[in-house]
């Protein structure tokens, strides 16, 4: 399968996991899975998802959303079973759904297929790849989680920096806005790279 979607310049794959009731819905999981393939559009990263539902209450409105990021030589896929039971326990302790993305940063796993990330290759430029992600494919949804591995968290902390300058924060993680907040009050906030 996978040597027929990559012969396809304009299909990309995105895999999305479920875990709990609704797994069961195997046909509304495959007709989203249908959808996202061909709405993919080559602006944003490749990427996976792992979603989760409360084990009692199925599908309860908009999911949480969290984002892991791979270190360097790696990809999404290699902290699938990390962001399953992530997901899982999320969902069964807060009671709410949760998706969690697994990006493939430029120049990794499916993202290294993809047109469009031409260089530099900086953490600025990958940090701002995750914000395209977010934007255009989460409608720019708050994250409530991020994890980020050796690389992946040198591009998190980018994607915060960056974010942290932007006029509206809302999208930020709430541990963020506060720790800005508290800090701003305080001391003046610098970045060391």
């Amino acid at each position: 399968m996978r040597s027929a979607i990559s012969s396809k310049p304009h299909i990309f794959p995105v895999f999305t996991t479920t875990v709990g009731p609704s797994a069961s819905s195997g046909i509304a999981s495959l007709c989203g899975l249908l959808h996202s393939l061909h709405s993919r559009c080559n602006t944003t990263l490749a990427y996976d998802e792992v979603v989760a539902h409360p084990p009692d209450k199925g599908n309860t409105g908009q999911l949480k959303l969290g984002l892991i990021v791979h270190g360097l030589l790696g990809t999404g896929r290699n902290w699938r079973t990390f962001a399953r039971s992530l997901a899982k326990q999320a969902a069964a302790e807060s009671g709410r759904g949760w998706r969690i993305i697994l990006v493939d940063q430029r120049n990794h796993g499916h993202s290294a297929e993809l047109a469009g990330f031409d260089p530099p290759h900086t953490l600025q430029a990958a940090a701002q790849d995750l914000h395209e992600l977010i934007q255009q494919k989460y409608d720019s949804q708050q994250l409530s989680v991020m994890v980020g591995h050796s690389l992946g968290g040198k591009t998190t902390l980018a994607y915060l920096k960056q974010m942290a300058a932007m006029p509206t924060k809302s999208h930020l993680p709430q541990q963020v806005r506060n720790k800005q907040m508290q800090e701003q009050r305080q001391l003046p906030c610098t970045w060391h790279e």
